[in-house]
């Protein structure tokens, strides 16, 4: 519910948490997401970031964005012969941030909202079997 319309994600990929001393993990860190993707502006991948950071799933302070440049767009399909359009110019991003170190046990509205039932169920039956 955070993507823009004029955002698309192209991937979403889990990366390791951050560095703790020694180049060793830090402990019960939960990682970060690298998210890549096309956009119609530079103040469109702007406004994605600032809702990410707004998200309780995300540490707010650690998201930025790595790459944005503009490309050549996709052409539109079917073009008849002779006729010559110039790509429209598009926006490629990557998005860095790191999931928020908060339990899943203390997000259960935020994960009502968006529908994961599943988790949601298994977290309450733990609950009860934990109070017991």
């Amino acid at each position: 519910d955070r993507i823009h319309a004029r955002v698309r994600i192209e991937s979403i990929k889990q990366t390791e948490p951050e560095s703790g001393r020694r180049g060793e993990s830090a402990p019960n860190s939960p990682g970060g997401i690298e998210i890549t993707g096309y956009a119609r502006s530079f103040n469109d991948v702007n406004d994605f970031l600032l809702s990410l950071q707004q998200s309780p799933f995300f540490k707010s302070s650690t998201g930025k964005i790595v790459t944005a440049e503009l490309i050549d767009g996709p052409l539109p399909p079917n073009i008849p012969d002779g006729v010559t359009i110039e790509p429209p110019k598009i926006v490629k991003y990557t998005i860095v941030s790191q999931l928020s170190d908060v339990p899943a046990s203390e997000l259960i509205r935020e994960l009502e909202q968006k529908c994961t039932k599943g988790l949601v169920y298994r977290i309450r039956s733990l609950r009860g079997v934990l109070e017991q």
